[in-house]
This record gives C-alpha cells, structure tokens and sequence, in this order.
C-alpha cells in the first residue's frame, strides 16, 4: 500500500540513501511515498465452485516478486551536483546482471531484503522551472518476498534451541565442525538431515534449510546426503536442533517478516 515514510525512515541501496526526514534545503534524496515495504503480496488461484458460491479455499501463495516503490525528489546547490544525482539514480542497478541489498530504518528497528534488483517504471527529470530538484520514482523488484530484521546468534554447542521473533517462518542455515569420519545427523521434532559425507577438522559443513544444498568450506557439493526433510523455525516457537555426539552446531537466525 502505498504511504508516506514512517518515523526516521531511511533506505539505501547501493550508494544512493533515502531518507524521510523533513526537507531543510539540505543536498539528498528525499522520500514522499513509499509502496511494497511491509504487508506480503500472494499471488491469486483461485478456482470457480461451479454451481455454488464464490472458490474453492486455497492457501496463500508468493510466486510473484515483492515490488518496492519509493517516490520523491533529490535536491542540491549547483547544476552539475543534481544532475549527478539524477545520473546516479538513472544508473542504479541497470547493468544486466545488477543486483543490490535493500536496507531500510523505520520506527527504531531495522531491515533488509538481500536481493532486490530494478524494477520497470524507475525514472528521474528534473522539475520544470526548479532546476535544483529532480522528481523520482526508484522501483525495485525482490524475487523472494521476506525481509529480515534483528539477527540472533545460536551455538555452537552439540544442541541448540533456536527461535525468532518476527511474524513468518524463518530460513535456516547450521554450521557443522568436528571430526566424524562416517558422517553425522542433525535432528529437530520437524525433520531429520542425514550427511553421510566425513567432517574434517578445520573444514566446516553448512547444511541450508532453505535449497537443501550441502556446503564444505563455503563450497557446495554435490551428494552426501542421505535422509533430507527440511524444516524452517516458526515464528515464536522455540525448537531444539541436535546433531551427532563429537560434532558441534551453531546458526544465526533473523527475525523473519512477510
């Protein structure tokens, strides 16, 4: 939906930041309106019920890219300093392959959305008869709608009891070290992971939740897996993560949000 920005809200992305304050004829950009920050957006499938009233009930779906809009103008003092401004806008993640994080402040916390990328209908002109400002509207497209705020370290210990505070399931990646020549189990009441590939001293495994792709060294690798369920960490509900005995576990979790 689209609103004005919260209290003491800031963006950036790359090195261009956004800010709500209020406007003081200082050099910035300077937000009005923001839309897509916050509130998921599901796609619709909905299927008719012939002969009856309304759909079928169907669970929420997030197939689509999050779209983040954020809508003001930059000012400066001198012609060459707000046409950089507006270069630095028109320029802003439009290489082919360009992508940025997306770190936002609002009401006293913090978040950030790891992959955003540029969306349609970007664009900046300086105002007429104005040449100190530039109108924008900067849009960004997110391929996975969660965002992330506070992060809270866990382990390592041979068993950890993970938990976060934000209002959907959280993704989950546990690093692995010791020294288990024949492999080694990660259990939780959701799920079991079996890793039949050997733990080396010095060459920690990390097993992502979210793919189910099993890392050495930060270097996924193919198979070594046996069992694989997967699992996230729901919102305010902690749970116990264990893994074989002569092996230790250890994790960040991030307060995940929709």
């Amino acid at each position: 939906m689209r609103r004005p920005p919260g209290t003491g809200f800031e963006a950036t992305v790359r090195n261009v930041t956004f800010t709500g304050q209020r406007f003081r004829f200082e050099p910035g950009y300077y937000v009005t309106a923001v839309d897509g920050l916050g509130g998921a957006q599901p796609s619709h499938h909905g299927v008719p019920m012939l002969n009856g009233y309304g759909e079928f009930d169907a669970a929420n779906q997030y197939e689509d890219a999050r779209i983040i809009t954020i809508s003001g103008f930059a000012y400066d003092l001198t012609p060459e300093a707000i046409g950089r401004r507006r270069r630095r806008l028109d320029g802003l993640l439009a290489g082919r392959d360009d992508s940025a994080v997306l770190r936002w402040s609002e009401d006293g916390s913090d978040f950030r959305i790891p992959l955003v990328r540029r969306g349609v209908g970007s664009k900046a002109q300086r105002r007429v008869g104005a040449w100190r400002y530039v109108d924008f509207t900067a849009r960004f497209r997110a391929p996975d709608q969660r965002y992330f705020g506070q992060a809270e370290p866990f382990g390592p210990a041979q068993s950890i009891t993970v938990s976060h505070w934000g209002e959907t399931f959280a993704p989950l990646a546990l690093k692995v070290e010791g020294n288990l020549p024949g492999g080694y189990v990660i259990t939780h009441p959701a799920g079991v992971v079996q890793v039949t590939r050997a733990l080396e001293t010095g060459h920690p495994h990390t097993f992502d939740m979210d793919t189910g792709l099993l890392s050495v060294d930060g270097v996924i690798v193919a198979g070594g897996l046996g069992t694989v369920q997967l699992w996230e960490v729901p919102p305010g509900a902690p749970g116990q993560v264990s893994v074989t005995s002569g092996a230790l576990l250890s994790t960040v979790v991030e307060n995940t949000f929709m």
